[in-house]
């Protein structure tokens, strides 16, 4: 009987402790966790980096200067480099240097007489850019030389060429330009390459420009793109630096000259002044004796397509 008396107020004593212990808990309110903030996939900086409203001026020589946002160079490898969209203009001298653009906004270069050279690599080298567009300003030259089997212009995206200035592209071991889609637009352009003078993965529009392209690689995939009169040359021989050659009316009056600065068996003129069923002279005014014509095989041409071709195995 002892024992059970016990063991009831061992029992009655632990209900006794579990009921003083449950009133002194306090309630705990679970409050909502807040929601996180969503993030923007979009960079902070993207905006900046596409500023198109950005402007920059660029004057290269010894002691290169700069103005503007988004503009570095690096004085060890004798690089500028631009990061952000905008508008720069550009003038002045680099030897043995680049300019490199890599900015996912738009580009364009003012160029105002600029003079690139590069021994390396390519003159212009563009890691990324939505669009890169080169503008000739009146009455200038621009030279782009480089001696490298990357192109003078190194580019896998759009490019731009206009205005009525003249920009000159020389690369005596590879090619003149590399891009995607590539415009011409009232503008003056020659390229001298070893190799391809344009090589473009995408549609190519040329209209109301002087194009001279003298190279040595599949120019009639660059050709077969044109949107004015163009004509094809297929020489019968090597050209050198050392020859001169023009393409003249029969009365030998001289529409443009043009010097290869490296050996080329192929040459491009392209230019809206090209009419249908004009005749002309290709002369090399450096052959032995009198102006020789250098198309094989007949003293003159009429141009009598939109794209004609002369030459061998035309």
């Amino acid at each position: 009987m002892r024992k059970h008396k016990k063991l009831l107020l061992i029992i009655l004593s632990i209900l006794i402790f579990l009921v003083i212990f449950l009133l002194a808990l306090k309630p705990v309110v679970l409050k909502n966790k807040p929601e996180a903030k969503k993030e923007d996939n979009k960079p902070q900086n993207m905006d900046i980096l596409e500023d198109k409203t950005n402007e920059g001026t660029i004057t290269l020589g010894i002691n290169v200067t700069y103005t503007g946002k988004g503009i570095t160079f690096d004085d060890y490898t004798n690089t500028l480099t631009i990061n952000i969209g905008g508008t720069y203009t550009i003038a002045g001298v680099l030897l043995n240097g680049q300019i490199v653009i890599d900015t996912p906004g738009e580009v364009t270069l003012d160029m105002q007489g600029v003079n690139i050279t590069n021994n390396v690599d390519a003159a212009i080298k563009v890691k990324n850019v939505k669009a890169l567009t080169l503008n000739l300003a009146s009455n200038t030259t621009n030279e782009l030389t480089n001696n490298s089997i990357n192109s003078t212009i190194s580019s896998d995206y759009p490019l731009t060429i206009k205005g009525s200035g003249t920009l000159n592209l020389t690369n005596q071991v590879g090619n003149g330009i590399n891009c995607t889609s590539l415009e011409l637009w009232q503008t003056n352009l020659t390229i001298s390459a070893f190799n391809k003078t344009i090589e473009a993965t995408k549609d190519i529009m040329v209209e109301q420009s002087w194009v001279v392209l003298m190279g040595n690689a599949t120019i009639n995939n660059f050709a077969s793109k044109m949107e004015q009169n163009t004509l094809i040359f297929k020489l019968p021989r090597d050209y050198t630096p050392a020859d001169n050659l023009a393409l003249a009316t029969l009365e030998g009056n001289s529409l443009n000259t043009f010097n290869p600065k490296v050996t080329i068996n192929s040459l491009i003129i392209s230019n809206p002044s090209l009419t249908l069923n004009n005749t002309y002279q290709l002369i090399n005014s450096n052959d032995t004796g009198s102006e020789k014509i250098v198309i094989a095989g007949s003293d003159s041409f009429a141009v009598t397509s939109l794209i004609t071709t002369f030459g061998l195995n035309s």
